[in-house]
């Protein structure tokens, strides 16, 4: 039993430090170890922590098969807590694909096992999350909001992080980009204060967005480039598409339109190989503006209507309406 503890604290600081590969190999020792002692509860996180490296690792095959052996494991060992973390994670690896309803329904019947005040808030800044792509951001600033306080109540500085990453792409959704810098501000040192170099990769790509809506290309190439350096240094290719797709949004501000049209391309096919149905739809979405600005318009007709249909599939409904007003505009 100490030894499964021990493997798995090990796991956990690999992966702390950026190293997925090596804290892949040491989980799977873990779970193993788990099992042997007769600890579903240790097996289980083992196994869940697989399943989150799987995911940003692209494989959502991989996270599904390791997420539901998880759970397993957890239901042996009747630990409720276990169960509501697995069944969070199997919400995630949803959303990520586009599937909003059955990540709700996941999100939701982990909240009703969770008892920690942490879970609680991960579990309803999820659901935020679902609540924004749907295009419905009061219900999204509520369950942002407090899972921020609860984190903030917690102690919990990671936590509080990832919801003012939230908050900050919540308000710049709405055009409020002097407010969502300082959202990425605080998330961005609250990321370097724990040392999660994913979220700080992920608030670099946020603040390139917000860069090149406020016509600071420079600025967002820099944040691009930087966060590629992040991710290739964890191994997350989950996010390989978004970085392809703020690359071409670059270059098309720029008039590259070559590069622009290389990067969007493969931002569309990284995305679809990879499950990311949101960012193949955005990345779709910023193809057909380039197609538009090279007087393309058959194929940015196409692009906005690929871009459409995917954003059907995951409940975008704001999107999905902007991509129509797109479309309407179009001679």
């Amino acid at each position: 039993m100490d030894r499964a503890r021990a493997i798995l604290a090990d796991a956990i600081e690999l992966e702390r430090a950026g190293r997925s590969r090596r804290a892949e190999r040491v989980l799977a020792e873990a779970a193993v170890w788990g099992r042997q002692a007769g600890n579903g509860s240790i097996e289980s996180e083992a196994l869940r922590r697989l399943a989150v490296i799987r995911h940003h690792a692209g494989d959502a095959a991989g996270a599904r098969r390791h997420a539901a052996a998880a759970l397993i494991a957890a239901r042996s060992a009747a630990d409720p807590t276990a169960e509501a973390h697995c069944l969070n994670v199997q919400g995630g690896v949803a959303l990520e694909l586009g599937d909003l309803d059955e990540a709700r329904t996941l999100f939701e019947a982990a909240r009703r096992l969770a008892r920690s005040d942490v879970l609680l808030a991960r579990i309803e800044q999820n659901l935020g999350i679902i609540a924004n792509v749907a295009g419905d951001r009061a219900t999204a600033l509520e369950h942002y909001g407090g899972a921020l306080q609860a984190f903030r109540r917690a102690g919990d500085e990671q936590g509080a992080a990832i919801s003012l990453h939230n908050l900050a792409i919540l308000s710049a959704g709405r055009g409020a980009f002097e407010l969502a810098e300082e959202y990425l501000d605080q998330a961005l040192r609250g990321a370097r204060q724990v040392g999660d170099l994913r979220l700080e990769g992920l608030c670099g790509l946020s603040r390139a967005e917000v860069y090149l809506a406020t016509d600071r290309v420079d600025a967002a190439w820099d944040e691009v480039e930087k966060a590629r350096a992040v991710f290739s240094q964890l191994g997350s290719l989950i996010e390989e598409s978004e970085v392809y797709r703020l690359f071409g949004a670059v270059f098309r501000h720029q008039g590259r339109e070559a590069m622009a049209e290389a990067n969007l391309i493969a931002a569309c096919e990284h995305a679809r190989v990879t499950g990311a149905v949101l960012t193949e739809a955005e990345s779709f979405r910023e193809l057909a503006r380039l197609r538009l600005d090279q007087g393309r318009t058959a194929e940015a007709v196409d692009a906005y209507q690929r871009a459409g249909a995917l954003f059907d599939r995951t409940g975008a409904l704001g999107d999905r309406a902007a991509v129509d007003s797109c479309l309407a505009a179009i001679p």
